[in-house]
């Protein structure tokens, strides 16, 4: 099991998401890599719907200690920044990274600050119109 850590910001608030999940050895190969690829989805839309929010998350954390969850972090862009024990610690710096998850989690961002913008400015408009 690994945890991933999500430091997120909105205005001057300081989130810290801790999340532990992981497969169990004693299920069968297939249905492992298909439960772990469903917890993987999950958490990359939850990170979205993060985004969409106008969420900042500056950086993700997680740990593994399998060759096949090293292997998924590693493939995802993550970077070694230690070990905790037998577990090997990764971050990745989602304002960063040329990681296709970190370039996602910016385009929806810069795309939830527009509409933020556009929504403010609306209102603006709205309350400056004499009836």
């Amino acid at each position: 099991m690994g945890y991933i850590v999500h430091e997120a910001t909105t205005l001057s608030k300081v989130i810290s998401l801790v999340s532990q999940f992981g497969t169990t050895p004693e299920a069968e190969t297939g249905k492992r890599a298909y439960y772990g690829r469903r917890l993987i989805s999950g958490i990359v839309r939850f990170i979205q719907d993060l985004a969409a929010q106008d969420v900042t998350i500056t950086k993700l954390y997680a740990t593994s200690v399998t060759p096949t969850g090293i292997a998924i972090l590693r493939n995802a862009g993550f970077q070694e920044i230690g070990q905790i024990g037998k577990r090997i610690a990764f971050e990745l710096d989602t304002m960063r990274s040329d990681a296709r998850l970190a370039k996602r989690y910016r385009k929806l961002f810069q795309r939830a600050l527009v509409h933020k913008s556009s929504r403010l400015h609306s209102e603006k408009t709205d309350e400056k119109t004499i009836i």
